[in-house]
């Protein structure tokens, strides 16, 4: 059909209006459908889940640390909207072998795509389905290839923190915190109270209060690192 006259081009848009989108209606569906999901730790970038990681697969972990850094980058909080395989494999603990084989599953799924040998972001045209998929199999409880099984560990309140070294002192210095804790406990303790840092963040400030600030201890945990106050 051909369009005759001005008149009936806006008719014709009118009509098609609805299906119209563009990149910043894009982001703003995709942000609003992550907020069940995830935060962006403030300072960093870093991706802070507020579902529990047992909850999650490692393919859509990964995913979901790409959707992480595009939307840092967006926000300025990164100078790229790419990582590297070996970002991926430091922030997910994911093996090089099951993040090398997930990765592949998430190209043929066109929810990610290479940049370069070795390097990766996510699929933008592809991001809002990826998030509506994820929401959906969290509520339907489809978690058959997570790994972790959910513990009912209950965590300390804690006042607000001036910063995430003042909120690890916080926790270590409850009851709860006695008893030596992995920077993952410590980690989910954080998050329990709502104060979300990235696990970069928490692993990397937990690191300086070990070797410089010398307010905190490594323990031997299991075969685990623990951590706890220095009397």
């Amino acid at each position: 059909m051909r369009v005759g006259d001005a008149s009936e081009k806006s008719s014709l848009r009118e009509i098609v209006a609805p299906l119209l989108t563009d990149e910043k209606a894009i982001l703003k569906r995709i942000v609003d459908n992550s907020l069940s999901i995830l935060r962006l730790d403030e300072s960093t970038g870093d991706l802070v889940l507020v579902v529990p990681r047992s909850k999650i697969t490692d393919k859509d972990y990964l995913a979901l640390l790409l959707l992480a850094r595009y939307l840092a980058f967006r926000a300025g909080l990164s100078a790229t909207d790419s990582m590297t395989l070996a970002e991926l494999i430091e922030k997910s603990g994911i093996n090089e072998s099951t993040a090398s084989s997930r990765l592949s599953d998430l190209r043929a799924d066109r929810v990610a795509e290479g940049v370069s040998r070795g390097e990766y972001r996510i699929s933008y045209s592809n991001a809002e389905r990826f998030v509506h998929d994820v929401n959906a199999g969290l509520q339907t409880g489809d978690t058959t290839k997570a790994s972790v099984t959910p513990t009912s560990e209950t965590y300390p309140k804690i006042d607000k923190p001036s910063g995430v070294r003042d909120a690890i002192l916080k926790v270590l210095s409850t009851p709860w915190g006695k008893h030596p804790r992995t920077w993952r406990e410590i980690y989910e303790a954080l998050k329990s109270n709502e104060f979300y840092y990235g696990e970069g963040n928490v692993s990397g400030s937990l690191t300086q209060l070990v070797s410089e600030l010398k307010k905190v201890r490594r323990v031997k945990l299991d075969g685990k690192t623990g951590y706890v106050l220095v009397k």
